[in-house]
């Protein structure tokens, strides 16, 4: 199962990685942008796990400000 993941996290950064270089060379003016998501995407990379308990804690506030 963490394997599968982890396979699937590589396909994600590859698919970024060539988006962000096609974007790079039609338009230098959003190099900046194309930085940004690379450093996002990495940073959600080691992260998500993290993020992910984060993202439940988030909606365990809101169920509970709701209810």
């Amino acid at each position: 199962m963490k394997n599968n993941k982890l396979e699937w996290i590589k396909l994600i950064i590859a698919i970024v990685v060539v988006i962000s270089i096609r974007f790079l060379y039609e338009m230098n003016v959003v190099s900046n942008i194309v930085a940004l998501v690379i450093t996002s995407s990495v940073f959600i990379v080691f992260y998500y796990q993290w993020i992910l308990k984060l993202i439940k804690w988030i909606q365990k506030v809101i169920k509970k400000k709701i209810s």
